[in-house]
């Protein structure tokens, strides 16, 4: 399959996904395809591009923390509408979705990764998502330059990475700072009435002080990356699911039962959406996943690169990040390349995917799959079903539902995404009556991924009797 500016990938057939995920990392290497995607060594520098390690901040720390963000998450999802979306009881008013959940995503995000004090800075969340369209515009233009020039020309190409680097910089450098000073002080004073903040800032200068490495400045860039990879495609995933609801010829139905489950689960609660709550909603579950399969942000799945260059023994990596560097970029150990089911041999130093929109359109895997089906994965659930056909929940991947990757490689924030997601369109049914004129308002293919028209507008106006009115 080839690729604008970019190595030709060999579509492996489904019949070998199996066999795929059963490859160690030693064997197959997905670090590259990542880092080739957004030219990381560029864009956000080596020692991210080496080092990785905030993503192990999402999955050890804010995966474990779910639970106490639910309440506070919420709150700023339910402000974000209401300040973006400005909505009124009497009339409608027309809305672009994508880019006002992004506004509404980003601050929601921001409250688990920056804090209450950023969240609501729209100045600190423009410059979150300019740095993040920068970072991917500047990776494609690179692409279109020899590798020998790239060194070059990279300055130039990512200048405004770095015009947005430094707005970011002034906001988080200075809570940052202060939150390093106020450890060491509490290091020396044992009884000092301090605690230190639990968000992602905290969780990146824990791992940072692992590794010996205090740089506000690099501490910045990992808070970026962050962002970069949640808000993005959680924005993305809700700007379908909105589009795919209120487009579908069944809408009315779809909405009503999903404003039942909503309102009977809260009430459940007493009023509260809690962790288990949200566990609970098993519609809006599953018109996510639905929207997900249906709509899905990208054609390919499961890419990895066969490699035949591992770490020599006598010549390891070097620098401040070794050991990260042997656990995170994994290579092939031998250079034959790797077998396949089907008599299928890939040889090294070639780039293989799986067609994940294949597989989500298939009839083999789901039943009328040209449908958008709000319900194909709650029905089961609801029946009682689910345990003998496989956990239907959004944060299941499985081999028929490719859309947070499969295995242990698997999306690791995927939990607070699903989370981020339900709470959303949980409180946008409860709250606004939405319509669309004139049908699903086409989307965007941007290379291999489908994105919803920047210009795709809704109708919205505040329902009233809804939860924001008690």
């Amino acid at each position: 399959m080839p690729q604008f500016a970019d190595d030709s990938y060999v579509i492996l057939p489904t019949s070998t996904l199996r066999d795929l995920l059963d490859k160690t990392d030693a064997e197959v290497d997905g670090h590259i395809i990542h880092n080739e995607h957004v030219e990381s060594s560029y864009t956000l520098g080596d020692d991210i591009s080496t080092d990785a390690f905030q993503l192990d901040v999402v999955r050890r720390q804010l995966t474990r923390k779910l639970h106490l963000f639910v309440g506070t998450v919420y709150s700023e999802l339910a402000l974000g509408f209401e300040d973006v979306w400005k909505p009124n009881h009497d009339e409608w008013k027309a809305i672009k979705v994508f880019p006002t959940c992004m506004k509404i995503v980003a601050r929601a995000a921001n409250r688990v990764f920056t804090g209450d004090s950023l969240c609501q800075n729209m100045d600190f969340i423009e410059h979150t998502r300019l740095y993040t369209e920068a970072a991917f515009g500047a990776a494609k233009v690179i692409k279109l330059f020899p590798m020998w020039l790239r060194p070059i020309v990279a300055p130039m190409i990512t200048f405004p990475n770095r015009r947005n680097l430094a707005v970011c910089k002034k906001y988080t450098i200075p809570i940052i700072q202060e939150r390093l000073d106020m450890i060491a002080k509490k290091s020396s004073q044992p009884d000092l009435g301090w605690q230190l903040p639990e968000d992602a800032i905290s969780w990146v200068i824990d791992e940072s002080q692992k590794r010996n490495v205090l740089d506000p400045e690099q501490i910045c860039r990992r808070l970026l990356v962050i962002n970069m990879v949640a808000v993005h495609t959680t924005t993305i995933t809700i700007s379908h699911t909105i589009l795919d609801i209120f487009s579908s010829p069944h809408v009315e139905k779809i909405v009503e039962s999903l404003r039942e489950e909503c309102t009977r689960v809260f009430k459940a609660y007493g009023g509260t959406w809690t962790k288990e709550a949200v566990n609970d909603l098993y519609r809006i579950d599953s018109a996510i996943r639905e929207s997900m399969r249906y709509s899905g942000i990208g054609a390919l799945g499961i890419q990895r690169m066969v490699s035949s260059n591992p770490p020599s023994r006598n010549n390891p990596p070097t620098g401040p990040h070794q050991h990260q560097q042997q656990t995170h970029v994994h290579q092939v150990t031998s250079p034959s390349g790797i077998s396949l089911s089907s008599n299928i041999h890939v040889p090294p130093n070639v780039r293989v995917a799986i067609s994940a929109h294949s597989i989500h359109h298939d009839p083999s895997f789901h039943s009328s799959p040209l449908e958008y089906d709000a319900f194909r994965f709650s029905r089961p659930r609801e029946q009682g079903n689910a345990t003998k056909i496989g956990n239907l929940s959004l944060t299941t991947p499985n081999e028929g539902f490719l859309a947070f990757g499969v295995g242990r490689h698997a999306c690791p924030g995927r939990f607070f995404a699903a989370q981020e997601l339900k709470l959303m369109l949980a409180h946008l049914v409860m709250n606004y009556d939405v319509k669309i004129e004139g049908g699903r308002p086409a989307n965007v293919q941007v290379g291999q991924a489908t994105l919803p028209s920047p210009g795709a507008e809704i109708s919205v106006r505040k329902r009233k009797g809804g939860e924001s009115d008690s």
